[in-house]
Parts: structure tokens; sequence; C-alpha cells
């Protein structure tokens, strides 16, 4: 698959139609960026240019000229204090908990912590992840879309317990991070790492390129 192919794929499972953007101007990058929104999907042209047609602008702009704004929800809980922390999951778990159907997130180490915690997707997503996808569909039956937000932070949820056993069928050990109101929030990239972390705000609500 082409690079672009890939960009596409992505930014249409991240941001739907009418998302806000600010553009930047590749060709003469000195002049302002103008706030505007998404009115298309992205698609490939040329065979190598990623495209979506935004508000004011006749045809598609690149994508990388787009730096997606972060909704006012996600910036009132990333300036919350004290500061949420995040988790970086795989999918396609990070979207069945954020869609409300996992509430177990499993782990080989345990943790105190209570509270919030922002939701995570890993930008990893090969073999591995497509035959997890298969498992979810064929034993509990869930209807799995084509593809994944990648790379970013994708909802809250709540950490209410941890635990060495569980009667949930999405407990599978070592130990068990107990979820409750879990939630999707509108996609913003974000830099992961591994167990808690805290997102880097300067560089999110700057929008970091």
């Amino acid at each position: 698959m082409k690079l672009a192919e890939k960009d596409v794929i992505q930014w249409n499972a991240r941001y739907p139609i009418g998302t806000k953007v600010t553009r930047y101007k590749l060709i003469n990058p000195l002049r302002e960026p103008e706030e505007t929104e998404t009115r298309s999907t992205a698609w490939v042209a040329g065979g190598h240019s990623a495209l979506v047609k935004v508000e004011g602008v006749a045809g598609g702009v690149l994508i990388e000229s787009l730096v997606p704004v972060v909704s006012p929800e996600v910036q009132v809980l990333l300036r919350q204090k004290p500061v949420i922390p995040a988790l970086s999951i795989r999918q396609p778990w990070a979207w069945l908990i954020v869609n409300g159907h996992k509430d177990i997130e499993n782990r080989d180490w345990t943790t105190n912590y209570r509270g919030p915690v922002f939701v995570h997707a890993s930008k990893t997503f090969g073999p591995s992840e497509r035959e997890d996808c298969e498992y979810v569909s064929e034993d509990y039956k869930i209807d799995m879309p084509a593809d994944f937000a990648l790379g970013g932070i994708v909802g809250l949820a709540h950490i209410v317990d941890c635990v060495d056993s569980h009667e949930s069928p999405w407990f599978f050990g070592k130990h068990g991070l107990v979820l409750k109101d879990s939630r999707l929030l509108p996609f913003t990239a974000c830099k992961g790492s591994l167990g808690f972390f805290t997102p880097k705000i300067d560089a999110i609500l700057g929008g970091e390129r």
C-alpha cells in the first residue's frame, strides 16, 4: 500500500466530514494560517497526493497542510487538574473500550490509581491486530469497523479497580483494570508511551506537525 493511501485511510478513520482544521500554506508559509472545516472524506489524487475538500477552497487541499483543531471538550480535559493520565492501548481493544463493549483492560502489572484515564490508540496495527479483530467478530459477535483511528486519544474511561480475577468475559489476566463510564472523544493526535503517561499539552494544543 502506498503512503498516500495509508494517509487517506488514517485521515478518514480519525476525522469525520465537518472536522474543524487549521490550514497552513505550504507554498507560502509566511501567510497566516486559516481556520476552516472539511467538507469531504479524503482521497488519493494522481496516485501520490492525499487530498480533502475544505470550506472556501475549490477542489482539494493536501491533508499534510491541515492540522485538526482540538475540540473544546478535549481541551478542557487536557487542562484539568490534577492531570488526567493516558494509557496507550492497541486496536481493536481501544475501540472496544470507548464504544462500551470492553470493561476490562488486561495488564501484567497492577496499579493503585483510581480515576479518569485517556484511552490512547497505539500506532501499531499489523497481522496480530487483524487476527484480534477476527477473534472479536467471531467469538463476541461484534461488528468491527474497516479502519481504526491510530496514534492518538480516542476516548475517556474511569478505572475503578485493579483485580486478579473477574467474571467479565473480557478478563484474560494476569491483572485487569476495571473500567466504567467509557466514552468516545473526538480524535486527538498524540504521541503515546508505555504505561501511564501524561499527554504533552503544549504539543497537542499547539498543533505540533
